[in-house]
């Protein structure tokens, strides 16, 4: 998108306009947290970098990108993916129960924030970076402790739960496991509660070190 818009002709005719639009209001306009600028197309101001000019730009840039193109999240999207994760991480809980009980590991702290007996999920990619568009996926990685195995437990044993899962929910489908020898990135994914869903796998000695640093939809 970005390298589109400084050399098409038809957007940049739009974007102008619309820039236009923009510093005849700028004089009545204030700039809220919801229109603070956050990207500038450098290629089309570098000849004006003045805080006026960055600012017009900006917000037209976001006008652009979020009611024309449609490549801006809305409220209820990030809320949607948010709650998706939730979801998840509550699934993750119950998958860890099994893991454990199967494996006789004694759980001296039952909270799954902060016990080195259950994994932590953690969002990567474009939708911690916040540059998700509305149907963007969301990678997350499944950050385990050191005893739990990515065949036997992640491609096993959550595998089966989510399938389970997914047999009484309709908001769980396309669910594929993708675990071939020679797979350069092994993967769960899913279209979970209208959001697809790539789940990675790592596991780490000390998952504790992560504490107070992610919350319950991975960021």
């Amino acid at each position: 998108m970005w390298g589109v818009l400084p050399h098409n002709n038809q957007y940049m005719d739009f974007y102008r306009k619309k820039l236009n639009d923009f510093m005849e209001q700028q004089a009545e306009d204030t700039i809220t947290p919801e229109t603070e600028p956050y990207v500038t197309p450098y290629s089309v101001i570098s000849h004006d970098a003045s805080p006026q000019a960055y600012a017009a730009h900006d917000l037209a840039l976001r006008s652009l990108l979020k009611n024309d193109f449609k490549l801006m999240e809305s409220e209820d999207d990030k809320k949607n993916k948010e709650n998706a994760l939730i979801k998840i991480n509550d699934i993750l809980r119950s998958w860890m129960d099994r893991v454990n009980e199967s494996l006789n590991i004694r759980v001296n702290d039952a909270n799954p924030n902060t016990s080195t007996n259950y994994a932590r999920l953690l969002c990567y990619g474009s939708y911690k970076l916040g540059v998700s568009s509305p149907n963007g996926d969301i990678d997350a990685l499944v950050l385990s402790p050191a005893y739990v195995d990515r065949d036997k437990h992640f491609f096993g044993m959550l595998f089966e739960l989510l399938s389970q899962y997914a047999k009484d929910n309709e908001n769980i489908k396309e669910l594929t496991s993708v675990n071939y020898e020679h797979s350069i990135t092994p993967l769960i994914t899913m279209d979970f509660y209208g959001v697809n869903v790539d789940l990675i796998f790592a596991r780490v000695d000390n998952i504790s070190v992560l504490d107070g640093f992610v919350d319950a939809s991975g960021l």
